[in-house]
């Protein structure tokens, strides 16, 4: 989903049009989606609902046959409708572009209630002035239901919590190992995803990353399946202005896994489902291609 999902960036210090956020939202949906058909993207080039979270951010994601780069290829017409809906747009950008973190044992007798997390956002960044800490996402590492249960039962006095940050720098400083919580340092590792979500950039095939592909010369297109990876991808049809690695409307999907009329990484794909076996301990990786 990840790949998928887009951050709208907005401006507090514009003027808010009239209408609360969440009914801004979904004008904002209905915009971008117009646009898009406009400027003439493919019609699987579209977003789903735009959403606000706890802390006021818009999100949207790119629908299933598409991900946040293809959306943000029409970038300045989707920002320009936006803003007929809110002037406080400032940009788009894809959710790959932040970088996550664990915070372990954080206590839960003072962040598992109602606005908790909230809470735990805001003194982190007041604790840590100098890292400018602006936290684009954070959330439990477990389910919400079982950081409750657990802290009820009496089992659970602290838990995990992942967040992300966007700038890069910020994030050095954190990778180091340690952030203010309390008044204390506090460990942070960097958050890794279970591999068994994992897709490879180079061959397509799912359970291992780019640069853990054991099989030389197997570049896929994500897009078209060609022999080439997805960023190479150009369109053949002479006099298409399409840039490399973007979707035109001479584009026919097809899946470098199973052949299917999609992109390879579509959540339609009955082959992701059925090949991303990986164990947690990594020891059953899935083959690249044969």
């Amino acid at each position: 989903m990840d790949e998928r999902r887009i951050m709208i960036t907005r401006d507090g210090k514009v003027a808010q049009t009239a209408g609360n956020l969440f009914l801004i939202a979904n004008r904002m949906t209905a915009a971008i989606n117009i646009a898009l058909h406009q400027t003439g993207a493919p019609a699987h080039i579209r977003v789903q609902a735009v959403t606000v979270s706890r802390r006021g951010v818009l999100h949207t994601t790119a629908g299933p046959e598409a991900d946040a780069k293809m959306v943000l290829h029409f970038k300045e017409a989707i920002l320009k409708a936006a803003r007929t809906v809110y002037l406080g747009v400032c940009d788009m950008q894809e959710n790959g572009e932040w970088l996550r973190f664990k915070l372990a044992r954080v206590p839960l007798d003072v962040y598992a209630g109602a606005g908790g997390l909230d809470l735990l956002a805001r003194q982190l960044v007041a604790e840590n002035p100098e890292m400018r800490l602006e936290i684009m996402r954070i959330g439990w590492l477990n389910s919400e239901r079982t950081i409750q249960e657990g802290y009820e039962s009496g089992r659970m006095k602290t838990a995990t919590v992942v967040f992300a940050v966007r700038d890069r720098i910020t994030s050095a400083e954190i990778a180091k190992g340690a952030i203010r919580l309390g008044g204390k340092q506090t460990a942070t590792t960097t958050f890794v995803e279970d591999l068994r979500t994992a897709q490879c950039e180079t061959c397509c095939g799912w359970g291992h990353v780019g640069s853990h592909c054991h099989y030389n010369n197997g570049r896929r297109c994500g897009m078209c399946a060609g022999q080439h990876t997805t960023p190479e991808h150009r369109c053949n049809v002479t006099g298409c202005t399409a840039k490399k690695g973007k979707v035109c409307k001479h584009l026919i999907p097809k899946c470098a896994n199973c052949n299917g009329e999609h992109f390879a990484f579509s959540p339609r794909c009955e082959h992701k489902q059925t090949t991303r076996r990986t164990t947690v301990d990594g020891n059953e990786v899935r083959p690249c291609h044969q």
